[in-house]
């Protein structure tokens, strides 16, 4: 007993000395570093959640992230940020070739999933990209092509004319696929846009690069069509094109959905445009968001967590977490400030990053810290809200509150 107690004060010392340091410097090549993976395995997982429980871990934690958002809040330069990723992570219009689909639901359904024990994931995203409710018939089927590479979204116009704003919400999905799919999460996305087009909303649904209706197979500069790649966006690493050398792996993920809501925002006039996102497309809304001004707000639900805060993860996180090169650039941080701005640099916009206190993915303690950082942040245009939820979804009452 005096030995595990001991061995706990042991490593609280340490852990205070690894925040003191690694708070200053960038953190993403660290998480990727198989040293520091090897390092944490060194201590019992009981230990390490003991520790990341204790109120000493989360003292510490707050004080050194709240210092942390209030630098990257109060960066006069931040613009220059979205500038990068406009850049750098986003592909030239020249390079986009819109089209209508007419048949997407058609096309989708009519595919064969093969289940195989080699590939069980490729089965599981092949099941889940399937329509199992249908959109409504006077939806609009978009597509945005790059490469051999296809993103779709649905856009489906309200019957109600509530008052004399025209209001967009955008939907964003995540790993489990087709928001019209037959997954829990995809029964809340038919909630919510029910809910949100009695209230006047024109409701556009997208889904992450390769997943859900995007679940085609793609091909671009330098990918190897021969490797089976563990995760399913590992893929666009070897990513380069001589003719665009300045585009970066990351753009492959972000240009197709970032486009699909250019191009629709260039149709129609919108008064209010709203964004909501889970899990992957939480991740989704947090970026986009910060380079479309247009947004008016904003909400990630259990989608990014600060770079820093992955230090204490069992897991690193997929490639568009953390694997990409930008976040040896930047931090979550600069995203959530920048999801606030407009393009004169006027905080005049709302992000919201929403975490379920209960459930498997930036659950507590890091949902309960990311609140506190928020409250002492003390920024009525960026907020953190950790809910009593034990699932991984969006919160529909909570967000049903909000607009």
């Amino acid at each position: 007993m005096k030995f595990k107690l001991k061995y706990k004060y042991f490593f609280y010392f340490i852990v205070l000395i690894f925040i003191i340091f690694f708070s200053t410097i960038k953190t993403n090549t660290i998480v990727n570093q198989p040293y520091f993976i090897k390092l944490k395995n060194l201590f019992p997982h009981s230990l390490k959640d003991d520790i990341k429980k204790s109120n000493f871990f989360k003292y510490i934690i707050v004080k050194s992230m709240t210092m942390t958002a209030k630098n990257k809040f109060n960066n006069k330069n931040i613009l220059d940020i979205r500038n990068l990723l406009m850049n750098e992570y986003i592909l030239e219009p020249e390079q986009i070739t819109y089209f209508e689909k007419l048949d997407l639901i058609e096309s989708i359904n009519s595919k064969k999933c093969k289940e195989s024990q080699d590939a069980p994931f490729q089965y599981f995203f092949c099941k889940s990209s399937k329509f199992y409710i249908y959109p409504d018939e006077n939806r609009k089927v978009m597509g945005a092509k790059y490469y051999d590479i296809n993103n779709y979204s649905i856009l489906e116009h309200s019957n109600y004319n509530s008052n004399d704003k025209k209001k967009l919400l955008i939907y964003l999905s995540g790993h489990d696929g087709n928001p019209y799919g037959v997954t829990k999460r995809s029964v809340y996305f038919l909630d919510i846009k029910e809910h949100y087009k009695k209230k006047g909303f024109d409701v556009m649904s997208l889904s992450m690069s390769n997943l859900g209706y995007n679940e085609e197979p793609v091909n671009f500069p330098l990918i190897d069509l021969s490797k089976k790649e563990d995760k399913i966006h590992d893929m666009y690493i070897n990513f380069y094109d001589e003719s665009y050398p300045r585009k970066k792996p990351l753009s492959l993920m972000l240009s197709g959905n970032y486009y699909l809501i250019k191009k629709v925002l260039s149709e129609s006039s919108y008064d209010e445009i709203y964004m909501i996102g889970v899990s992957g497309g939480g991740w989704y809304s947090t970026f986009i968001a910060a380079v479309i001004p247009e947004i008016k707000s904003s909400y990630s639900f259990t989608g990014t967590m600060p770079t820093f805060l992955r230090l204490f993860e069992r897991i690193k996180g997929d490639f568009e977490q953390s694997g990409s090169k930008i976040f040896d650039r930047i931090d979550y941080w600069d995203l959530y400030y920048l999801a606030t701005l407009d393009n004169f640099n006027k905080q005049n916009r709302k992000h919201t990053q929403v975490y379920n206190r209960y459930e498997s993915v930036f659950a507590d303690p890091f949902a309960t810290i990311m609140k506190n950082v928020s409250d002492n942040l003390k920024n009525s245009y960026f907020k953190v809200e950790a809910l009593e939820v034990d699932e991984h979804v969006i919160d529909k009452d909570f967000l049903f509150s909000q607009f």
